[in-house]
């Protein structure tokens, strides 16, 4: 009785209390319930944020310098170039609001776009076009990008190089000069955003605080940078294409493909890309949310088994062929992608319009292989590896730590290349430190995936210049016949004239063997249904319009 007493009374109390603070309570309640509908309407902060998944940090926060996926990624939504592409793969203005091609394309002109403001609140000009230009083909700039605005042309045992060059006609007109019309020049445009020139002169290029803090004129402003963790991006109000109806973007680092596929399905992060693997994984477990809606579209990545050419094991042709016949592209293709891709035998992406599978495939053939490495001097061991002169024809490749596409790739090359007498090992390294391998000396062999521009031009990568930390020929590839066609094919305008030279380049360099291609796999992302206002899906991706998209 005294217990059900004590409860009764202690009710009373508090029945009391409640009554007399009731319309403090109904105020509260009200309060919290228009709090809840301003969170709803889309407009609150934490609400409007995008959340994308990217595998690993950027190298540089800074155009002039970046020139791989994950830098230029983020410079996509902080920077600008004078022209980009669209959903259809047009070239259409950015920066520059029209341009002006004169004398057969020796000439253009770009008439710029007035009042787009820096971040800082300082006026764009043409001066930045010139400064940005300047310094990507300046010698002490630690950039790739320099090949891409350089003309190369030679005259019988003549070489001669020039450059192209910048010039401010007034504040809203810059002209170009080109030695010698220059096929891909727009397109190497879209790659080069442009970069501030009161924020940069004077400063080292290569080392400035600004690579990790920029400042653009893009849809977003950069906020914060935690390294291995994400990128913070605020809404710029002032952006000349229109106020973005996000109020925020975060970069989320999320360096293996598991982690990013748990991320997209717990609704951690609102967009990742997917591997096949994944696709394969997610069928499989049946991991579809009903809010989530996979893209896929044919891109320009392909992934591939590359050698340091000025390694003598390597130099030998021979041996280099045993390893293409030793391996079966077809089946590694099929059990990695699942569908989702192709074997690929050249330099140029299926996609592409001067893509042509007229090459040397060096179909799977382990006897062939065998033969070739016979008759190179190389002979079976008590081991099973072969040896020549003492030495063990053993070698290690490197691959990117986290991306199951290449540690799948290489434990099957491993087995591949064990059955003819080769020893592989295996070595996975973080994004950072794989590139900062890929000089002449510093690796063996490197599995990695490359994305080419949608115009077909590969002179970073092929041309014998741009060997060595100079361009992007990291495996010292060289031939003089194909550096002939690649200068040829950047100075013809016509498009099947374009495409005849490419097709003989990628014959000419498949039947070198410099690479060993894998495969060229689809693009698949997975999107929360509640993100609106992508692109469509293309090679250039979802998000042309970051300003446009909202949830």
């Amino acid at each position: 009785m005294f217990t059900i007493r004590k409860y009764k009374d202690e009710f009373s109390y508090y029945k009391s209390s409640l009554m007399s603070k009731l319309p403090v309570l109904v105020i509260i309640i009200i309060l919290l319930f228009l709090c809840n509908c301003h969170s709803n309407s889309g407009k609150d902060l934490v609400d409007n944020t995008f959340r994308y998944a990217m595998k690993s940090d950027p190298r540089h926060l800074n155009p002039i310098l970046a020139s791989e996926m994950a830098s230029i990624t983020v410079n996509s939504f902080i920077f600008n170039p004078l022209v980009r592409y669209n959903e259809n793969l047009e070239i259409i203005p950015d920066l520059a609001e029209s341009r002006e091609i004169k004398d057969g394309g020796r000439r253009i002109i770009f008439h710029l776009k007035k009042g787009v403001m820096w971040h800082d609140g300082t006026e764009f000009t043409a001066d930045d076009v010139v400064y940005t230009f300047k310094k990507i083909l300046d010698p002490k700039t630690n950039t790739f990008n320099a090949g891409l605005f350089k003309m190369n042309k030679n005259i019988l045992w003549f070489k001669w190089e020039e450059n192209i060059k910048f010039k401010a006609i007034d504040k809203y007109t810059v002209e170009a000069r080109l030695p010698l019309p220059f096929a891909p020049f727009l397109n190497n445009l879209t790659l080069t955003p442009i970069a501030p020139k009161h924020l940069l002169e004077g400063e080292d290029i290569n080392l400035t605080e600004f690579n990790r803090n920029p400042v653009g004129t893009g849809p977003f402003k950069f906020k914060e940078w935690k390294t291995s963790d994400r990128i913070t991006l605020d809404a710029n109000p002032d952006y000349f294409n229109g106020k973005p109806k996000l109020d925020r973007i975060e970069i989320r680092i999320v360096p293996s493909a598991e982690g990013a596929r748990i991320a997209l399905i717990s609704g951690q992060v609102d967009m990742a890309g997917l591997s096949a693997e994944d696709l394969f994984v997610m069928s499989y477990l049946k991991e579809f949310p009903p809010d989530l809606r996979i893209e896929k579209w044919k891109n320009f990545t392909y992934f591939y088994f590359s050698f340091d050419l000025t390694n003598p094991l390597f130099a030998d042709k021979n041996v280099r062929y045993a390893i293409s016949y030793a391996v079966d592209k077809k089946n590694m293709a099929k059990s990695v992608l699942h569908g989702t891709g192709c074997p690929i035998y050249g330099p140029i992406p299926a996609a592409s319009w001067a893509y042509t599978d007229d090459v040397e495939k060096f179909e799977y053939n382990p006897e062939k292989a065998k033969k070739l490495l016979d008759d190179a001097g190389w002979k079976i061991g008590k081991d099973g590896i072969r040896e020549k002169n003492g030495k063990r024809l053993s070698f290690k490749v490197i691959y990117k730590n986290g991306s199951r596409a290449s540690e799948s790739a290489c434990i099957q090359l491993q087995n591949y290349l064990a059955a003819v007498g080769i020893e592989l090992k295996l070595q996975s390294l973080d994004f950072g430190a794989l590139i900062n391998s890929l000089y002449p000396g510093q690796y063996e062999s490197v599995v990695f995936d490359w994305v080419e521009p949608f115009d077909p031009d590969i002179f970073v990568e092929w041309h014998s210049s741009q060997c060595g930390d100079v361009g992007m020929n990291f495996m010292s590839y060289k031939n003089r016949e194909v550096d002939i066609l690649l200068e040829k094919a950047r100075t013809t305008l016509g498009r099947e004239e374009r495409k005849k030279l490419y097709y003989e380049i990628q014959r000419k360099i498949a039947a070198d063997a410099p690479y060993l291609w894998l495969w060229n796999q689809e693009s698949a992302v997975g999107v929360n249904k509640k993100v609106k206002g992508l692109s469509k899906p293309s090679p250039a991706g979802l998000l042309l319009y970051p300003e446009k998209v909202y949830k």
